[in-house]
Parts: structure tokens; C-alpha cells; sequence
């Protein structure tokens, strides 16, 4: 059973959608201030910025993940 952990786990640097993940996973603790510098430098684009924005935001990470495991034929350990 660890060994199977193991080998995947060595490959797991190769994953698009480990990054992908550990990316939006490094940047949502500071969303909010990313968001109101957005909002306080670029007026135009605030008028975008709502209370939906958030949600739109979480559906297209969503649909990334899907799309990145579609794209994915090969299990960690075979990479």
C-alpha cells in the first residue's frame, strides 16, 4: 500500500493539477486583499466586482480541475 503512495508521491511534481491547486491554494488566504487593490487601482473594473464575482471565481476553478483531469491518461506513478 506505501509503496504505491510512495511511487506516486515522488511523481506528484509532474501533476499540472497539483500545481494548479497548490497555485489557488497559495492565493485565496490574500484574495481579498488582491481583490480591493483591483477594486481600489482600476475603477473600471470594479464596477465587475461583486458580490457573484466569488462564485464565478470558484465555478472556474472548478471547471479547470475537471478539465485538467480529463486531460490526465497517466496515474502519478507513471510519470
Amino acid at each position: 500500500m506505501f509503496e504505491n503512495f510512495k511511487a506516486k508521491a515522488a511523481n506528484a511534481w509532474k501533476s499540472v493539477t497539483i500545481w494548479f491547486n497548490t497555485l489557488v491554494a497559495a492565493i485565496i488566504p490574500f484574495s481579498e486583499n488582491i481583490v480591493q487593490g483591483i477594486k481600489d487601482n482600476l475603477p473600471t473594473v470594479s464596477q465587475y466586482l461583486n458580490a457573484d464575482t466569488l462564485k464565478y471565481i470558484a465555478g472556474a476553478i472548478l471547471i479547470i480541475n475537471i478539465g485538467l483531469r480529463f486531460k490526465t491518461n497517466k496515474s502519478l506513478d507513471q510519470k
